[in-house]
């Protein structure tokens, strides 16, 4: 008997992907706490050793970060079984709460450190500081993963996966080189840009003055300056990673090296779109919405060219037979219902895709046109939101009958104390904002309106389609393919971590409450198996959220 509960008490213990999950968070968590101690300003100032020590840390940050991503890519291609052998070990290992102490402890000298850096009158000593600051980060890293599992089994692990080490870290010097060596590339893109959003404008504006020296296109009613940020190599760049990790995704599907073609097309499709971007930019504030393009088309307008782009490549090239193993076929129509035969009946029943991934999708398409024609401080079209979920709910609406709704008090306390947390957290996050300039200089009726469609949305829409997608969907796709067979209580704690963080990114600065958030209604719905337990503690907090930025004016919670 003591033996039955030794062994359960085992499988429930987090495996090798749940501990080095939680420690790369635990590591980010921190390094975002020690930069309040740093002087950015005087970093950045800094010459000699300072100069070097700074660009040092930034080149040893991202080869470390993608030599992390390359092992997490290549160790599951090349030493599968040893990982398998390896995470059953890592969950008979308990874990040390004395080393946990250790590694908090070294917290404080490292805050200390990371104060002193860069202070005035400590330039003699800064080798000495980074010294000590790197042996603290050093046994600070050791002590965190000490805590999680026995050195010796940590060694195992690594010393298994063998040359997917040397593999990795050529990927990581190869793409810290090429950060390096793709600035030489910015003029020549620049350059270019802007010959083509010149061709294209001047038709339109024959009065159009083009500085080639400035790289400023003028109107004479509204001017613009290609910077390097805005030539498109950034565009290029993301649908590269894109590319790649589509067609690794879907490798099974695509026929080598034919499918490879879709990534200089992508990235060709990507940098046209951009320039047509910056032509629509001119022709928003040449036609007098200076604020709109400045402010809301400028920050969104990217994002709507490389959506236009990923769908356009991901989609045209499943209907293309030369690039695929096998012709398209779909059980998936345009009305997103799946036809499923049972005996001599046919009847309809939507896609379980579409019903937990479309609303959201809808109402993340309408969030990034209102915001494109957004002003500085206000999003006066927000309500195109509510408008969007609102018909992409009725348009599944026979398959959210099948979810079941139901909640208890246990989902409103959660969203009670979830709120309080969110509260608290806050201001250390985000700066406090009053109510919008704009929103205060628009008639009663028309405040009134935009506050209640915004309190709606927020408290009656968000909930329900952030849910579906991300405790609905996302958690329990992480579990299997035929993510709606897989019971909420099967659901570990790989997954709910995973979505909850991947929940946590859409929040921008408040991101670490909504990775809080994201576990707390994650393990509330695999307790309960109730999806409305979820959506209950997110609208109570939202709710709550509500109240708190119209009565007590916590408007940068909004």
């Amino acid at each position: 008997m003591l033996e039955s509960y030794s062994s359960r008490t085992a499988s429930r213990r987090p495996g090798l992907a749940a501990r080095v999950g939680v420690a790369f968070l635990i590591l980010c968590a921190e390094k975002s706490f020690l930069n309040i101690f740093v002087d950015f300003e005087r970093a950045q100032s800094a010459t000699g050793f300072g100069a070097a020590l700074r660009v040092s840390q930034h080149i040893v940050f991202r080869m470390l970060v993608t030599l992390a991503l390359a092992l997490v890519i290549l160790a599951p291609l090349r030493g599968r079984e040893h990982l398998v052998r390896c995470d059953r070990a890592m969950r008979e290992a308990p874990v040390s709460l004395a080393w946990l102490a250790v590694h908090a402890t070294l917290l404080a000298p490292l805050a200390v450190l990371s104060s002193a850096m860069f202070k005035p009158g400590h330039e003699a000593l800064l080798p000495a500081l980074a010294a000590g600051w790197l042996a603290c980060a050093l046994l600070s890293t050791l002590a965190l993963f000490g805590a999680f599992a026995p050195r010796s089994l940590w060694w195992n692990t690594a010393r298994g996966l063998g040359a997917t080490w040397v593999y990795s870290l050529l990927i990581a010097v190869a793409a810290v080189s090429l950060i390096s060596y793709s600035k030489a590339l910015w003029p020549a893109a620049v350059a270019l840009c802007f010959r083509l959003v010149r061709a294209v404008l001047t038709p339109l504006n024959p009065g159009l003055h083009a500085d080639t020296t400035s790289q400023t296109l003028d109107t004479g009613h509204f001017a613009v300056h290609i910077s390097d940020e805005c030539s498109g190599l950034e565009g290029i760049g993301l649908m590269l990673a894109f590319g790649i990790g589509w067609l690794a995704y879907l490798r099974r599907s695509y026929r080598f090296p034919h499918a490879l073609v879709l990534l200089p097309l992508g990235a060709t499709l990507v940098f046209l779109l951009n320039v047509l971007r910056i032509v629509a930019l001119v022709e928003i504030g040449d036609a007098g919405y200076s604020d709109i393009a400045v402010y809301g088309f400028h920050s969104q307008g990217g994002w709507i060219t490389f959506n236009i782009a990923a769908a356009v490549v991901a989609l045209a090239s499943l209907k293309i037979d030369w690039l695929r193993v096998a012709p398209s076929s779909s059980s998936l129509g345009s009305s997103g219902i799946r036809i499923v035969r049972a005996g001599d009946e046919e009847r309809m029943r939507p896609d379980p895709t579409v019903v937990y991934l479309l609303p959201f999708l809808t109402v993340l398409g309408a969030a990034i046109v209102s915001r494109s024609l957004s002003t500085a401080d206000l999003e006066p079209f927000y309500g195109l939101r509510l408008l969007a979920g609102i018909s992409t709910l009725l348009f599944v609406r026979r398959g959210l009958g099948q979810i079941d709704w139901r909640f208890s008090w246990r989902g409103v306390a959660a969203g009670a104390a979830l709120f309080v947390f969110w509260i608290g957290v806050a201001p250390m996050l985000e700066p406090a904002r009053g109510e919008p300039s704009t929103l205060r200089s628009l008639t009663p009726a028309i405040r009134d309106s935009w506050v209640s469609v915004r309190a709606c949305t927020s408290i009656l829409l968000i909930p329900l389609v952030e849910e579906l997608a991300y405790r609905g969907f996302l958690m329990r796709r992480l579990v299997s393919a035929r993510f709606e067979s897989v019971d909420y209580g099967r659901v570990g704690f790989v997954p709910l971590l995973a979505s909850s963080i991947v929940f946590g990114a859409i929040h921008g600065a408040l991101w670490p409450a909504g990775i809080v958030a994201g576990l707390v209604m994650g393990t509330l719905l695999i307790r309960t198996c109730r999806l409305g337990e979820a959506v209950a503690a997110h609208a109570t907090c939202n709710a709550l959220i509500a109240i708190a930025v119209i009565g007590w004016n916590r408007w940068e919670l909004w």
